[in-house]
């Protein structure tokens, strides 16, 4: 039997994709926002012919859809729940105080990241802006207790893109 490129390309997605989820995450370390990659613990199931990687039974509580005004600067801000956000359309930029450490998250399907740094963890916060032409659209979705959930950080700044779904590998 002979294989073309495409074929074996689609032969070997379940296996990348079986390896883990990572994400981008604004932590806290020593009381200070940070930008991290993390590997979220939790495995992959195959199920409705899909991929599936669990974010936590049950752990999303007052889920909201936000949108966001064309080249909007909110500023130094902190998580106000440890939440998973999914950038659904537009721009958004990310910086921390103090550091060269930056994010630019397009809205589909990269547009996931972590906010972890609650007030009570950061004294820092972190910087966010929308700089795109037209309105963003964010669905967030709030941990119950501010659990973060299981994860091994990867390297210190946000995911390469070529590493958002996938191994372990660096940037």
């Amino acid at each position: 039997m002979k294989l073309n490129i495409p074929t074996l390309l689609l032969l070997a997605l379940p296996t990348a994709l079986s390896q883990g989820l990572n994400i981008t995450a604004i932590a806290a370390v020593n009381g200070a926002s940070v930008l991290q990659c993390w590997h979220l613990a939790a495995a992959p199931a195959d199920f409705a012919s899909a991929v599936n990687y669990p974010l936590g039974a049950g752990a999303f509580s007052g889920s909201f859809l936000g949108v966001i005004a064309p080249r909007t600067v909110v500023g130094k801000a902190w998580a106000p729940h440890v939440q998973f956000s999914f950038v659904l359309s537009g721009l958004v930029h990310i910086s921390i105080p103090d550091s060269k450490q930056e994010a630019w998250i397009q809205g589909g399907r990269y547009g996931g990241i972590i906010a972890a740094d609650t007030k009570d963890v950061s004294l820092t916060g972190h910087i966010t802006e929308f700089p795109g032409g037209d309105e963003t659209l964010i669905a967030q979705f709030p941990m119950v207790g501010n659990e973060v959930p299981a994860h091994e950080v990867l390297y210190d700044g946000a995911c390469g893109v070529g590493k958002l779904i996938g191994g372990k590998g660096g940037a």
